[in-house]
């Protein structure tokens, strides 16, 4: 049985944008921060999470609360915290390299021999208490959505990956969208700094067909991601989906993009054979009006990238 716990980075502060260093300090959410959690509200609709734990930082918890729309409980985890970097805090990177030149390079180039100062945590020390919360049975006692920081998460995926370097993970970007899969006790990273839902389009319902319809029957596919509605609209033969939320299919079918009037969302359930991550695929329970978007030229893009499921570079989800 595969369990999933959903995870994802606070909107964007107001240190983020002027490129200051957060640590366990704190700023506020900038409105743009704001708007990106409340886009992330729509996708936690599409999920299956029954409370929030988040990092008790002041811009976590205030993502989490907006996220939630007082729809779940939230309760706070410290070993979700950001890495503490003590005096280093509120001070922007190159402050920090003019006047702890040594120990800047170290921590940016050679995290295993960085030696924290006073106040502040090596990487080590965050790779240790996010194993201790991954491995704590709690966590995993009820469909959990995840509120913490950039260095956390890319400890948590260093982790589960094997990876000694965390900087050779991506950027995590704002309200991003990571997933931890534990099947039969064994641990593994899904979707990892995926942003579906801050795209235009997102929370819509769209449905991808190779033929001209009508009417969208009872049963068929709808997606909030349109994406991925225009590669299904090719008739692909295999779609594969990275780590990243990137798809590649190999239709060469025209196609046509639909937008679906779905009246109330209780008409949807989740695709139970779909191969997706959650909240990508749902059948409709009736059948539904529908209208032309747009016509999708024929085109292929298998594959447009090495995949990046896993070490072995198979994707994370691909049909037959």
């Amino acid at each position: 049985m595969r369990e999933t716990l959903y995870l994802m980075r606070h909107g964007q502060t107001q240190w983020n944008q002027e490129k200051r260093i957060q640590g366990q300090s704190d700023s506020p959410l900038l409105p743009q921060g704001e708007t990106q959690a409340l886009l992330y509200a729509k996708r936690l609709a599409h999920l299956r999470a029954q409370r929030i734990i988040c990092s008790p930082s002041g811009r976590a918890a205030h993502t989490a609360q907006l996220v939630s729309g007082g729809r779940l409980p939230i309760q706070t985890d410290a070993r979700l915290m950001e890495i503490a970097l003590g005096a280093w805090e509120g001070h922007t990177w190159q402050e920090v390299f003019a006047r702890w030149p040594k120990e800047a390079d170290l921590y940016r180039n050679d995290p295993t021999n960085y030696a924290p100062h006073p106040g502040a945590e090596s990487i080590a020390d965050v790779r240790a208490r996010v194993r201790g919360f991954l491995n704590d049975e709690r966590v995993w006692q009820a469909p959990t959505l995840v509120v913490t920081h950039g260095v956390t998460l890319r400890c948590i995926c260093a982790e589960l990956k094997g990876a000694m370097d965390v900087w050779s993970l991506p950027f995590m970007l704002s309200c991003c969208h990571c997933e931890v899969n534990r099947t039969n006790g064994a641990l593994s990273v899904g979707l990892f700094n995926e942003t579906r839902h801050l795209e235009d389009g997102y929370g819509l319902w769209w449905h991808g067909s190779p033929v001209r319809l009508t009417t969208l029957r009872a049963g068929s596919t709808v997606t909030p991601i349109r994406p991925l509605a225009e590669a299904f609209s090719h008739k692909p033969g295999r779609l594969c989906l990275s780590d990243d939320g990137a798809i590649e299919q190999d239709g060469a079918s025209p196609g046509y993009l639909y937008l679906v009037d779905v009246p109330d969302a209780l008409l949807l359930t989740p695709h139970p054979a779909s191969t997706m991550p959650d909240g990508y695929e749902f059948l409709t329970g009736c059948d539904l009006p529908l209208r032309l978007v747009a016509e999708t030229p024929m085109r292929a893009c298998w594959p447009a990238r090495a995949p990046a499921g896993d070490p072995a570079g198979n994707p994370l989800y691909q049909t037959p």
